[in-house]
């Protein structure tokens, strides 16, 4: 793995437990702080499943298809040819959103959450760090893919 790619990696899991542990030990869980009234709050949350509460208490399954996903993922990274792209941008911003997730699954059982956001009315399921990391990796293998279907489209 390339260093910058590592320390990427390990900037985003530095962020995303750093914030996880100001927010535990600052509010009380189901505490809520308004920051944008009706868009935008910091709410202290426990998610015992995966995204959008799936899977909840199912821990094991859980990190059994953590463990799968991070093999797919490494192993992809290992097969990218060298240079830049936003492949290897997604897959970094991934794995580490991935790891961010997975150290709170192993050591507490559940994942923290804290950003609450509405729009347009919707409450979006509350969310951290490493769920922002994971959904700009998807949006830079999205970027990718555009670009690798415009690059073939055109020769």
């Amino acid at each position: 793995m390339k260093k910058y790619d590592m320390l990427l990696i390990l900037i985003l899991i530095a962020l995303d437990q750093l914030t996880k542990y100001i927010v535990v030990v600052t509010m009380p869980l189901s505490f809520s702080i308004p920051l944008i009234p009706s868009f935008l709050a910091l709410t202290h949350a426990r998610n015992f499943g995966a995204s959008w509460s799936l899977f909840q208490n199912q821990m094991p399954f859980l990190i059994g298809v953590t463990m799968v996903a991070l093999a797919v993922m490494i192993n992809w990274y290992i097969r990218l040819t060298k240079g830049w792209s936003f492949e290897r941008l997604g897959l970094v911003f991934m794995i580490g959103g991935t790891l961010g997730n997975f150290i709170d699954r192993l050591i507490l059982g559940y994942v923290v959450d804290f950003i609450d956001v509405i729009i347009f009315g919707y409450d979006f399921p509350i969310f951290n760090v490493a769920d922002m990391a994971l959904t700009f990796g998807v949006i830079f293998l999205i970027l990718h893919e555009i670009k690798e279907f415009s690059h073939v489209k055109r020769t």
